[in-house]
């Protein structure tokens, strides 16, 4: 590959702050009394959030709104929008293991990292108070007797007989002079081809145990090379057509076994090892900087850079990479206690799994009282987590009122044969309430035969998204609905439960229902009206 000279550059990430403020009032509900509300006995509940630690790092984080009082029926829901500001976090310890390809084509970089290693040091010392630094290399494989594996063949061995696939210059230490001396005694090799054997280096970043990663350190790995590792898929991160640079043999040097490395392999083990890796690009081809981005970006705040066009100095771009790395690793979410966490639905996004810092984010979801909740007043809290680290808080008081259905009070139902053949059996139901209430298509569906689910109708109303009868006119004080049955003799041997539902506010997703069971004997002639019989489970459809 051809030799690198020294550039560099700047890049500023400015993620603009926003703040959100919402009122919280009381739902007013017209029918209900100040004075009745308060009289439901009082349950609090508080979660404990002990299994989780608050980072000293974050004390400015903010949830938007911080708190919420709010009375609900039972199994009622209202929109919830949340903003989670988080402010640029520094690192207070960290390890740094430089991890370097020592080709002949990488003996520019290799001499500006000597030339500039001091500085480089010094300035992440403005960044980090506790820092640690190593150093590994690597060139190739040598194989003697290598075939053709995964349709790539390019020269005898990959590289030469002087050349490593992996070694420990200097492993993980607080005193940065052993890794300044490590560095200055690196000597290019050969290397045959163009593809390496990164795949094996940074899979030895959480294999090789001598590295000596401190504990509750930010590990970062800062990579410079200027191609592909071997791989028999290489661009499979970013799509396209399949293109094989060789297999990595692995520890055992020995291609086609078990003991292969694949690339997404390692980069997964990286991140799963909370390991950063930020690739410093030192080759032309545009694909190569593309995959090492989508490769990078799949650890903590790990990205890649070209060296190429970097309009700075090696140790600018080294600073800038890692003042970009974020101390808060993992996907964001949020969460409550064990006891409330069915109150959150449909959270979204359910996560941010990566973002840059400082950051305003932004989760909607629904607040739902579920069925058989306790009456009276609920007090929780609702965190922004980050990894099991609580980035912010905010507070929650929830009164349960109950439970509330307002469908009208149903005194009479009828229903007959209204159409018979050997092939259908439509039945006619007609509701009947005091309050000459006229159903509508959105409160009737129908939600199963008993033991034949294929008589479920699909008749949807364009305001609701459930199946639903065909509504028929049938006076001021009822509807008729027609159930249309195939088959009817299927029910000749024994007695069919038909439950119907009655729904409340079916157009906005979220409901009430009061089931109604019809006991049905298929008709051998025109029948008379069966009894009903009504069901009275509830529960909540959200």
């Amino acid at each position: 590959m051809p030799v690198m000279t020294q550039q560099n550059g700047n890049v500023a990430e400015n993620t603009e702050e926003t703040q959100g403020a919402r009122d919280v009032d009381r739902m007013q509900n017209s029918h209900i009394q100040e004075s009745w509300i308060s009289e439901y006995p009082v349950e609090i509940v508080r979660p404990r959030m002990d299994s989780r630690r608050y980072s000293p790092l974050l004390e400015d984080a903010t949830i938007s709104p911080d708190q919420l009082t709010k009375s609900l029926w039972m199994c009622k829901c209202i929109p919830i929008t949340k903003e989670v500001y988080i402010p640029a976090v520094n690192i207070e310890k960290a390890d740094i293991l430089f991890c370097i390809d020592l080709t002949s084509s990488m003996d520019g970089i290799v001499l500006d990292l000597k030339n500039e290693i001091d500085d480089i040091i010094s300035q992440l010392g403005l960044l980090v108070p506790d820092l640690a630094y190593g150093l590994i290399s690597f060139e190739d494989y040598y194989l003697e007797d290598y075939g053709s594996y995964c349709g790539y063949r390019c020269c005898e061995g990959y590289g030469s007989s002087m050349d490593l696939p992996y070694r420990l210059n200097q492993p993980i230490s607080a005193d940065a002079n052993l890794t300044k001396t490590a560095v200055a005694g690196l000597v290019c090799g050969h290397g045959a081809d163009g593809p390496e054997s990164y795949s094996r280096a940074l899979y030895e970043t959480y294999a090789d145990p001598a590295i000596s990663w401190r504990t509750d350190s930010k590990k970062i790995v800062i990579n410079f090379g200027d191609y592909l590792p071997h791989d028999c898929d290489v661009y499979q991160c970013i799509g396209g057509a399949v293109i094989s640079q060789g297999v990595d043999p692995g520890r055992n040097g020995i291609p086609g076994d078990s003991d292969d490395l694949a690339i997404l392999d390692v980069i997964d083990g990286m991140a799963e090892n909370n390991i950063t890796l930020i690739h410093v690009c030192c080759g032309y081809i545009t694909q190569t900087l593309d995959v090492w981005d989508c490769w990078a970006g799949m650890t903590p705040s790990g990205s890649a850079v070209d060296y190429l066009t970097y309009p700075g100095t090696l140790t600018n771009l080294i600073h800038e990479k890692i003042g970009a790395v974020s101390g808060l690793d993992g996907p964001l979410t949020l969460q409550t206690d064990p006891q409330h966490a069915d109150w959150i639905v449909n959270l979204t996004p359910a996560a941010y799994e990566d973002f840059t810092l400082p950051g305003t984010f932004t989760f909607n979801f629904d607040l739902c009282i579920p069925f058989r909740t306790d009456e009276g007043v609920h007090q929780f809290d609702i965190c922004a987590v980050c990894n099991e680290q609580v980035v912010a808080c905010e507070h929650d008081v929830i009164t349960n009122l109950g439970y509330y259905s307002p469908l009208p009070n149903i005194y009479k139902i009828e229903y007959s044969t209204v159409n018979f053949s050997w092939s259908s059996w439509t039945i006619r139901i007609c509701l009947f309430n005091s309050s000459s209430h006229v159903f509508s298509n959105a409160e009737l569906q129908i939600v199963h035969i008993a033991g034949d689910p294929a008589n479920e109708l699909s008749i949807t109303d364009p305001y609701c998204n459930y199946p639903l009868l065909d509504e028929k006119s049938c006076g001021a004080t009822g509807d008729v609905f027609d159930i249309d049955l195939t088959d009817w003799h299927r029910y000749e041997s024994f007695v069919v439960g038909m439950q119907l539902i009655l729904r409340d506010d079916c157009g906005n997703g979220y409901s009430y229902n009061k089931s109604l069971i019809l006991q049905l004997n298929p008709p051998k002639y025109m029948p008379w009206p069966y009894p009903i019989y009504e069901d009275s489970s509830q529960e909540c459809m959200f």
